[in-house]
């Protein structure tokens, strides 16, 4: 148990030191070396617990989007409308931080990971009986207007750009449904 709170807290460090040097620095100019240095960690304890800088990226969007994905959970009957709204809220908090990834040696990574819970979310939508290929299309088009709107490229407020997302899912699930049914 206090092992575990070590490594809790040394990994909070690493991940905290991270978060402020990507705040400065260009995703490819930080190095392990800077962010041991920075968080006061042995490289070798670094990378006892990260593979590289992409795993440490890669374990702090983990965070954001689990920590997103809880905050949908606690809405009573959540709706498609609701998921895009909590997932503009946790984007705009960490703006700064979102856009350096996104505009960054590490875009794929976000942009999979981005994937991955709209993925998550479709299903629950549509179900599983729909082609993955449509789902993907779908959820590349749903992680565009993210991308868009941590690069400030799209206008409206948080409530409007939601309602559209949410309102472009359930018209696709309609031409889904009708596709099916032929």
């Amino acid at each position: 148990d206090r092992m575990d709170r070590r490594v809790a807290r040394t990994t909070g460090r690493i991940k905290k030191v991270f978060g402020e040097l990507i705040q400065e620095k260009a995703f490819a100019d930080i190095t392990v070396k800077m962010i041991c240095d920075a968080a006061d960690v042995e490289r070798k304890t670094f990378y006892l617990h990260f593979k590289d800088k992409y795993d440490l990226l890669d374990a702090i969007l983990k965070e954001h989007f689990e920590a997103f994905r809880e905050n949908v959970r606690q809405i009573p009957d959540a709706k498609p409308i609701d998921f895009y709204r909590e997932a503009l809220a946790m984007l705009g908090r960490h703006r700064k931080f979102f856009k350096r990834v996104y505009n960054g040696q590490a875009s794929a990574l976000i942009r999979k990971r981005i994937q991955y819970y709209v993925l998550q979310r479709l299903q629950l939508e549509y179900g599983t009986d729909v082609d993955p290929a449509i789902q993907h299309f779908i959820a590349d088009g749903i992680g565009g207007v993210f991308e868009s709107y941590i690069n400030c490229e799209i206008e409206g407020s948080d409530e409007q750009i939601a309602a559209d997302m949410a309102w472009m899912v359930v018209q696709a699930k309609k031409c889904l449904k009708k596709n099916l049914n032929k």
